[in-house]
């Protein structure tokens, strides 16, 4: 009787093993699966030790960026000279001019000389480019008084552009339009186009430029025009 009993023990032990076994994986994935969600969870978590390392980290990105941006003002002068040949009937005249920028907007005062004597006031608007050392388009606005033989102002529009080719090496190029100005005596109400443009070759702050212009411009008895070089230095700030 008691080897039966053994018997039957051993039997209902053996019929139990693969109940248990499955019932131990179950609840072995379950808490796999549990642990599974709590990993998730503590990645998505805010924690303000979390919050705080992240605003560090902003922080010294911030400075970095500040450290590393151009600034937003730049000054500049420039000094050079204007050579239209004799078979136009004009000769050297001197140009130089100062100008300031804060981001995309700028204010320039230049004298220079083709057909006579003039001061310029422009503003300057660059819709390309972050800097006056840097390929860019700008548009500008002014008004230049003649002052020599006919002393009249007169309101101007145009564009400028600049493309670096190399590091230190590049091309500008300018278009202006020269409104009707109000009547003179001497000339009636001029009117006319000026091109210009040529290498520039900077030395970090430093720039040597030479530039080819041509003007024409529509007066009372007819349309004259000049050609010429120019050629100077400009520093940046």
């Amino acid at each position: 009787m008691l080897l039966r009993f053994n018997s039957l023990f051993g039997l209902a032990l053996i019929l139990c093993i693969p109940a248990w076994a499955q019932e131990s994986g179950s609840r072995s994935a379950a808490f796999g699966w549990s642990s599974k969600r709590a990993e998730v969870r503590s990645q998505t978590r805010w924690s303000l030790e979390d919050w705080l390392k992240q605003r560090e980290r902003m922080k010294w990105s911030d400075l970095w960026l500040q450290m590393n941006s151009p600034s937003p003002y730049e000054f500049f002068l420039n000094a050079g000279t204007t050579l239209v040949p004799e078979s136009v009937g004009r000769s050297r005249g001197i140009r130089f001019g100062a100008g300031a920028y804060v981001t995309l907007f700028g204010l320039e005062y230049e004298r220079q000389k083709v057909f006579e004597a003039e001061d310029h006031l422009r503003f300057h608007v660059r819709f390309f480019g972050n800097s006056l050392q840097n390929t860019s388009l700008t548009l500008h606005f002014g008004m230049r008084q003649r002052g020599d033989q006919a002393n009249f102002n007169q309101w101007y529009a145009g564009l400028d552009s600049q493309i670096y080719l190399q590091k230190y090496f590049g091309l500008t190029a300018g278009y202006r339009y020269h409104l009707k100005s109000i009547p003179n005596a001497l000339y009636g109400t001029p009117f006319g186009h000026r091109l210009e443009g040529g290498p520039f070759l900077d030395y970090g702050f430093l720039r040597i430029f030479a530039k080819f212009l041509a003007e024409t411009e529509n007066r009372s008895a007819g349309m004259v025009g000049a050609y010429g070089w120019s050629g100077g230095l400009q520093v940046f700030f």
